[in-house]
């Protein structure tokens, strides 16, 4: 098994010499994709030193060494990879011992397998980082908790409340996302992993590799983007993420439950977005049932479809 890790860098310095280690390794690296893109300290320098001594190493900018975001960096990543397989590495994160020894197993069992997703952990840095952690009531394990067939996996991840999974922990077929332009969305400021991901699930097969034990650590030190977000920004987002899938998925099949889960996810996050503009504070969670009443008179059969999954995954949350 050859892989590429693709690794977006951006204003990560301190790190990135740290996440190029844990990815060389690996004895299944065959090559690592660094993307700079155009950062502000000194990671463009530590960059070009590590692709000089090592050959695996291989540097890229976008042209001009302009900022172009997460999106279109980790975009010219995909594009620049070589082998069969690729792997996402965040340039603050850093992968763990024996990172890919599940996924060879899951790609050689299966030959209808398309990508393969994993639990990763996570490492405070500071004392600043463990604030913003215990604030946000992360979990020392981003996973999806339990096996899910990939038919089912975008429903899962949309309603179940049991997890998901990060691009940190996830190997793809490069043929996969070549064929079918399965790419980041560059307009996404915030979320672009989060779309990347809801796609890859409704196009392809995902299965579950190590979802006990984490294969990576992501490093939380804050300065990570996600804590700039507030909650009314971030329903901003998910509205646009929403939106664009609705459009991107209109003619295709992908199965009437997910066209109507996409179709309500859409409405809800409009609606959302809409309600937010007068209030410091939302609680998305108190306008989901009221909403999806709303939107069943206007559009039943979808409203059916979406009051029966939620009901479904409720049921098994608890």
């Amino acid at each position: 098994m050859k892989i590429s890790v693709l690794i977006p860098v951006y204003n990560a310095g301190k790190y990135v010499e740290d996440a190029v280690d844990s990815a060389l390794k690996q004895e299944e690296v065959e090559e690592i994709i660094l993307v700079e893109d155009g950062s502000h300290d000194n990671s463009l320098a530590i960059c070009k030193r590590i692709a000089k001594e090592n050959g695996k190493v291989k540097l890229f900018q976008h042209p001009r060494g302009k900022n172009r975001g997460a999106g279109a960096t980790r975009n010219l990543c995909i594009k620049k990879a070589t082998q069969e397989y690729v792997a996402f590495l965040d340039a603050d994160d850093f992968y763990l011992k024996n990172r890919f020894e599940r996924t060879k197993e899951v790609f050689k069992n299966n030959s209808e397998v398309d990508g393969v997703y994993e639990a990763i952990g996570v490492h405070l840095e500071n004392e600043r980082g463990k604030e913003l952690w215990q604030e946000r009531r992360g979990r020392a394990l981003t996973t999806v908790s339990e096996v899910v067939e990939p038919e089912n996996l975008f429903l899962f991840l949309v309603l179940a409340g049991k997890g998901h999974f990060s691009l940190d922990g996830l190997t793809v077929k490069k043929e996969v996302l070549d064929k079918e332009r399965i790419w980041f969305n560059e307009n996404l400021e915030i979320s672009q992993d989060t779309h990347f991901c809801l796609r890859l699930s409704l196009l392809k097969n995902l299965y579950p590799g190590s979802i006990d034990e984490p294969i990576a650590k992501r490093r939380v030190h804050g300065e990570n983007r996600i804590t700039k977000v507030n909650s009314k920004k971030m329903i901003g987002y998910q509205n646009f993420l929403w939106q664009s899938l609705k459009d991107q998925f209109k003619n295709k099949k992908i199965g009437f439950s997910n066209k109507a889960i996409i179709s309500f996810m859409d409405y809800y996050y409009n609606k959302l977005e809409k309600i937010s503009k007068n209030k410091n504070e939302v609680n998305a969670n108190l306008y989901y049932f009221p909403l999806l009443i709303i939107f069943s008179l206007k559009r039943p059969f979808k409203g059916v479809s979406v009051f029966y999954n939620t009901s479904k995954y409720l049921i098994k949350r608890f």
